[in-house]
């Protein structure tokens, strides 16, 4: 642990650029903190872990979006939402480690951000990116409100797809498509990717309410699954 030149005479303030690991706020693991009465925490330091009372700060100029959007989700939206719109944040995540591996928020300009929405409108439906933006700008909607960026980058980023639609063909199978379908993945059901699409041709389940199925939806004896989605 690296004291700053602010903390002369112990005056139990850690600097903003100190790293500070705890298993418990009255189990302080370094010997220089141990006798430290009071710990100040900086405003703009930010909170990254939570579970098992395990805290890790970190500057902010060194908080990845990546970091922030996990945390952000978890605490604003995961108590909140069902499991099938959880599962849209989860997509997000994804898309995050994808586009904007390791990036630091301090270091995304909206001209940035702009060019990654560039780069996903070509690949994916304007469905999808607008999840994708929506869900980013209103994590860093926090940030700003933490301080920890002084403006929100996404604020006038434009999300269009250039993609082009499907035709109405293009959307729906026909009767000997759809029986081949049933065919390959029954199949081929030991793989995770062919069940789902079975499971989804033989009971007309959303694809997110696919994803969202638990065990406890399964009725075994009865041959029963249900959905019970908010």
């Amino acid at each position: 642990l690296m004291d700053n030149e602010d903390n002369q005479n112990n005056n139990h303030h850690l600097h903003k650029d100190v790293f500070l690991y705890i298993d418990d706020l009255n189990d302080l693991k370094h010997p220089f903190l141990k006798d430290l009465n009071k710990i100040s925490f900086w405003s703009n330091a930010y909170w990254i872990e939570q579970a098992t009372r395990t805290f890790l700060w970190k500057s902010a100029k060194d908080v990845t979006i990546l970091d922030f959007f996990e945390n952000w989700a978890k605490i604003h939206k995961r108590p909140h939402i069902s499991e099938v719109t959880w599962q849209k944040y989860k997509q997000t995540k994804n898309h995050i480690k994808i586009f904007l591996p390791d990036k630091k928020i301090a270091d995304i300009t909206a001209t940035n951000y702009q060019e990654v929405l560039n780069q996903f409108g070509k690949k994916y439906s304007q469905e999808t990116i607008e999840n994708f933006h929506y869900h980013i700008k209103s994590a860093m909607k926090i940030a700003v409100h933490e301080k920890i960026i002084d403006e929100n980058f996404a604020d006038f980023a434009k999300a269009k797809s250039q993609k082009q639609p499907r035709s109405v063909e293009d959307k729906f199978l026909q009767e000997d498509e759809y029986l081949s379908l049933i065919n390959e993945t029954e199949n081929n059901i030991k793989y995770k990717s062919y069940f789902a699409l079975y499971l989804i041709a033989v009971t007309g389940l959303r694809f997110a309410e696919a994803l969202g199925l638990t065990w406890d939806d399964i009725d075994w004896e009865a041959n029963i699954i249900s959905i019970d989605r908010k």
